[in-house]
């Protein structure tokens, strides 16, 4: 893999600071957490061609074949509580999908709490890992995979959340630079955001990205059944639900399926 960037092309203020491009690693969060902890500086980018141990939520694969896709992993030390840290999740899929809009002219949406979406299928996914004491965040390493031009025979099967590429929902390969130019440098731009503003703005941002609200939903919430309709999420990153019986609900962890009336 070949990049032409460089950290001072990037014209961003931190992320990108120090690049590292890498051919097949195992996973492009496991060096980013590597690098954190021999105090790589904030801002450090690794970039993969191929992972060979690629994972989403919950210790589910993430399918990384070589010169198709996006995979990369972003270290910051945001100096904000680590009961904070979720809200930088939503920041991550934010730049995602808003660099997807600006790079292929494709409508990519979020889905709560870490998906990126396209036409209703996934897409992309966010997997930050954070490393914090009582008070203090020591890093934050925000990883993202974005199916960019995978063909149908290397997308996995998926009953009840099937997945795509740009590739196949526009019928031509795309620029893998070209996205991960315009994603690092909206993340920067909304990381400084979030400072400059609070998390407010950038939550409104979020869930009018988000095609789930006002929809109604299923969910495996914390070991239980739970259907609803989706009101938004909350300061802290929380699902909003309002259950069948009228109650709201915080939702911090669920597998969500529409309910197609």
């Amino acid at each position: 893999m070949t990049w032409s960037f460089s950290p001072e092309s990037m014209a961003t203020r931190i992320v990108c600071s120090r690049l590292l491009f890498l051919g097949t690693t195992e996973s492009t969060n496991l060096v980013a957490r590597q690098l954190a902890e021999e105090g790589t500086p904030e801002g450090t980018v690794v970039l993969a061609d191929c992972q060979t141990g690629g994972k989403g939520r919950l210790g589910r694969p993430w399918l990384s074949p070589p010169g198709v896709n996006f995979y990369g992993s972003v270290v910051l030390r945001p100096a904000v509580l680590p009961r904070k840290a979720g809200q930088i999740t939503f920041i991550t899929s934010l730049a995602a999908a808003g660099a997807l809009r600006d790079s292929f002219s494709v409508e990519a949406q979020v889905k709560w709490p870490n998906d990126i979406l396209l036409n209703g299928k996934k897409i992309g996914g966010v997997l930050n890992e954070l490393c914090a004491s009582q008070e203090k965040i020591n890093y934050l390493v925000l990883g993202l995979g974005v199916n960019l031009n995978m063909t149908c025979d290397q997308l996995p099967e998926r009953e009840l959340f099937p997945a795509t590429s740009v590739m196949l929902e526009q019928g031509e390969a795309v620029s893998r630079e070209l996205f991960a130019r315009n994603y690092f440098q909206l993340l920067d731009r909304l990381y400084f955001r979030y400072f400059e503003e609070g998390f407010s703005s950038l939550r409104k941002e979020w869930e009018s990205y988000c095609g789930m609200i006002g929809r109604r939903v299923d969910m495996d919430a914390e070991g239980r059944s739970v259907s609803g309709e989706v009101l938004g999420i909350d300061e802290e990153g929380f699902l909003l639900l309002r259950g069948q019986d009228g109650r709201e609900e915080r939702l911090l962890s669920a597998d969500i399926r529409l309910i197609h009336d």
